[in-house]
């Protein structure tokens, strides 16, 4: 069952973000698809569902607009004790979210997100693995 390959690979990714409250994968309107989370989580994992679906809403206005724009990387958001990094996967057809403490670096963050985005990209169900591109769009080998 995917599902349990994509709870084993988020298992995976938090041990080497120690101190990570929640990593979820859903998909571009907010429908949570899997999830880890630490037993210090104070936030349900749907509610970051319901919180990717407000981001993509909001990305989809700005590509609609005049002053648009193409391709999407990492968002950051930085609280007072936290930050929450979303990842498009997928060709922006799913979200990988983290919500940690800002203990935990913000470059280890990023770095986990992009190296494991290609293994949670081949365990979602219905997605075949997706070339790599660069910015401009490029397939990179």
């Amino acid at each position: 069952m995917p599902d349990v390959q994509l709870k084993e690979i988020l298992s995976e990714m938090a041990r080497g973000l120690t101190g990570t409250y929640v990593i979820t994968v859903s998909d571009n309107d907010g429908m949570l698809l899997s999830h880890w989370e630490s037993p210090d989580n104070k936030m349900p994992p749907e509610m970051m569902g319901g919180f990717v679906q407000t981001i993509n809403m909001t990305i989809d206005a700005f590509k609609q607009s005049t002053a648009g724009f193409g391709k999407l990387d990492d968002i950051i958001l930085s609280t007072a004790y936290t930050y929450q990094v979303l990842k498009p996967i997928a060709d922006e057809a799913c979200f990988m979210t983290v919500s940690a403490p800002k203990n935990v670096p913000l470059g280890m963050i990023r770095m986990a997100c992009n190296n494991y985005a290609p293994r949670i990209e081949q365990s979602l169900p219905g997605h075949e693995p997706l070339p790599r591109r660069d910015g401009m769009g490029t397939i990179v080998p």
